[in-house]
């Protein structure tokens, strides 16, 4: 398996803490973006009979691009007297570019292995996939014991 060379990957993370009065708020905001390119050449038989090798032989070829990206944002506050807010976010997408070949023989070495009689197959497959992932975690509110 092999990776691209001209890979890109992006990532700014951005994080404080500030004081109002004896309250403190922390903030945290993150994006990321990347691209990732991977090419696997896999050659596959069906195993050995006696004396020479199985009927069944592939060879594949797969590239595969992967584009994911990602924001983050988080908002932790804290009162003086101990209460904790906060409002924790999350959004991610990818998009997928796959394109698979596979040139398979089969039947080939069935009978006699200097025969030459079965069958070849070729298939091609380019496909492309999206999901994207959302979580938003609203004003949930807890009571810290201060000690």
């Amino acid at each position: 398996m092999t990776k691209d060379g001209s890979n890109l990957t992006l990532g700014l993370t951005l994080t404080n803490r500030l004081e109002f009065g004896q309250d403190e708020l922390g903030v945290e905001f993150v994006v990321t973006d990347s691209t990732r390119r991977i090419i696997a050449h896999n050659n596959e038989n069906g195993g050995r009979c006696a004396s020479y090798p199985n009927d069944d032989y592939e060879m594949r070829y797969y590239d595969l691009e992967r584009e994911p990206g990602g924001i983050v944002l988080n908002l932790d506050y804290r009162t003086a007297n101990g209460t904790e807010y906060y409002l924790h976010t999350f959004y991610n997408d990818y998009t997928d570019t796959e394109l698979r070949q596979k040139f398979e023989t089969r039947d080939v070495l069935e009978n006699d292995p200097t025969s030459v009689e079965g069958q070849v197959f070729r298939r091609v497959d380019q496909e492309t996939e999206m999901d994207k992932l959302a979580d938003l975690k609203r004003m949930n509110i807890y009571k810290v014991s201060v000690i």
